[in-house]
Parts: structure tokens; C-alpha cells; sequence
């Protein structure tokens, strides 16, 4: 079984960051690992995202319903994978989408307060998590310039 320095390592946010760091954050703050049987709702849609949820093993199915509930958008999500962080901060905090195991799965959170204290004390989080937010909105930009007429699931 992996050590909880690989699991973490697995994580986009969590790259490029030293043993010693994750080491003390481990020791201060508070991680929470969950666990989903198959097909277990991890999420609601309309919930409010209050905690940075991290895929750390196993596959989630995501499904958007539009507003008139006349379509519906499935995607798989794979770990390792953080879900949302796009609503974690601005105006819309709340999680588009129903989530919903598919397997048995494991998911990692920490709670806001706990991420804004990470991005304050160590500059490799923030500019992790600015990746992670650019790639998702660069991905976004080139699916409505590319295909504008077709509707895309975007992870």
C-alpha cells in the first residue's frame, strides 16, 4: 500500500512539494479520507463546495442536468483527480453536479479554511492550483471555439 506521501503526491496540488512540507502538513491540519461503495451519490448538485475533494482512488461518474432537464452530461473521473476546485472560490460555490461512485472509491478533502492557509504558506500550492484552474478553463475556452455547436462533458 502506498504511504500517505504517495497518495498525496498523486495530486495535482500536491506536486513538486517536499516530504518535510507534506510531512508538517499532515501533522497540523486536518485531511479527511472517505470511502463510496458503487453507485453511492458523493455529491449533490446545488451542494455547497466548502471543501477541496480530491479522487484518490477508484472512477466517479459526474452528471450535469441543464436547468430545463432537458439534457443530461455524463462523465467518468478517474484518480487521481481533484473535483471542482473551479467552485471552491468566487461567486458560484456551490457543485454543478451529482457525483456518484462507480466502484468503490476514496475521496480526500480539506476544508476551505485549511486550503487557504496551505496557498499562504507555501507558493508551490497556489501556483499548482492556478495550474489546475487554467487547464480547466483553457480546456472550456478551446471545446467552445473548436466545436461551438455540439455540447461537450468537460472534466
Amino acid at each position: 500500500m502506498d504511504s500517505m506521501y504517495d497518495v498525496l503526491l498523486q495530486l495535482p496540488i500536491f506536486q513538486g512539494v517536499s516530504r518535510n512540507k507534506i510531512s508538517e502538513l499532515i501533522e497540523k491540519m486536518k485531511f479527511h479520507f472517505l470511502k463510496y461503495p458503487d453507485g453511492e451519490k458523493i455529491v449533490t448538485s446545488g451542494e455547497e463546495c466548502n471543501h477541496l475533494k480530491f479522487l484518490i482512488s477508484g472512477e466517479i461518474r459526474s452528471e450535469l442536468i441543464t436547468q430545463n432537464e432537458k439534457m443530461r452530461i455524463t462523465e467518468l473521473i478517474q484518480a487521481p483527480n481533484v473535483i471542482a476546485p473551479d467552485h471552491l472560490f468566487g461567486r458560484d460555490t456551490y457543485f454543478p453536479a451529482n457525483l456518484y461512485a462507480v466502484g468503490t472509491v476514496g475521496i480526500m478533502q480539506i476544508e476551505k479554511s485549511s486550503v487557504i492557509q496551505m496557498l499562504q504558506e507555501e507558493p508551490i500550492f497556489l501556483i499548482n492550483l492556478l495550474n489546475i484552474l487554467s487547464r480547466r478553463s483553457q480546456k472550456l475556452s478551446l471545446i467552445h471555439i473548436s466545436e461551438p455547436t455540439r455540447q461537450e462533458a468537460i472534466s
